[in-house]
């Protein structure tokens, strides 16, 4: 079994689902007190990546894997065969690489996007999650697109963390789904989310095919894919 990544709690207002956590009065008060590195949400499908037994195993959650006729799990198969190289130096200690799949438009068309898949946490292999500085030199060193940790410092509201995702939209040009908050101390690492009111939470069914951009917006993502007969 891959260690699945912890559940975040969306701070108060943030557009949660039903099951989703919220963060408590205690959980908001000491966020606010504390030193924090934030990096966009990137609205993609959730992967995570480990070595069980010397091979790369991907862990999607089930309802995506056969989205499209396969597609997806087509797709997200081929770009990490073809980088299986780093992923084992990455991951040939233990741990697990998460990351967003963002060839597929889940519910916001990103515009822009630095990859196809973008890494945005690793846990080692003694099973603690790395703070995103450290996480991200590790990333790129096995020839991955890190999340960029855009702002860092103390914040003291939720109108503060609204406009951070309007300065991130600013910056990247395009929408912004919202904001992960991190906490790192020597001992753990503590997440926080904003999501915005417009993001639509999307069930596999509703997704149709269509491909978010790299770069300038001209072009795909150049991922290899068979022709299907």
């Amino acid at each position: 079994m891959i260690p699945p990544f912890p559940r975040i709690p969306h701070l108060p207002g943030s557009h949660a689902a039903a099951d989703d956590l919220i963060l408590d009065d205690e959980g908001v008060a000491h966020l606010f007190t504390s030193d924090l590195r934030v990096v966009e949400k990137l609205d993609g499908i959730n992967v995570a990546v480990a070595l069980l037994n010397k091979r790369v195993v991907i862990d999607v959650k089930p309802q995506w894997r056969k989205v499209l006729g396969g597609d997806v799990g087509r797709a997200l198969g081929i770009y990490l065969r073809q980088r299986e190289e780093g992923l084992r130096r990455l991951l040939e200690k233990g741990g697990v690489l998460y990351g967003e799949w963002l060839w597929h438009t889940v519910s916001m068309r990103h515009h822009g996007l630095p990859d196809t898949f973008v890494g945005f946490a690793l846990r080692d292999g003694r099973g603690r999650m790395l703070p995103i500085d450290e996480a991200r030199g590790r990333i790129e060193d096995a020839g991955f697109t890190a999340s960029l940790m855009f702002w860092s410092g103390k914040l003291t509201s939720v109108r503060q963390v609204k406009e951070l995702v309007r300065r991130r939209a600013r910056q990247a040009g395009r929408d912004v789904e919202g904001v992960i908050l991190e906490e790192a101390t020597p001992r753990n690492v503590r997440y926080a989310k904003w999501v915005e009111p417009a993001y639509q939470h999307m069930r596999p069914g509703t997704l149709r095919g269509g491909w978010n951009l790299l770069g300038d917006d001209a072009r795909r993502p150049v991922v290899w894919l068979p022709t299907r007969k």
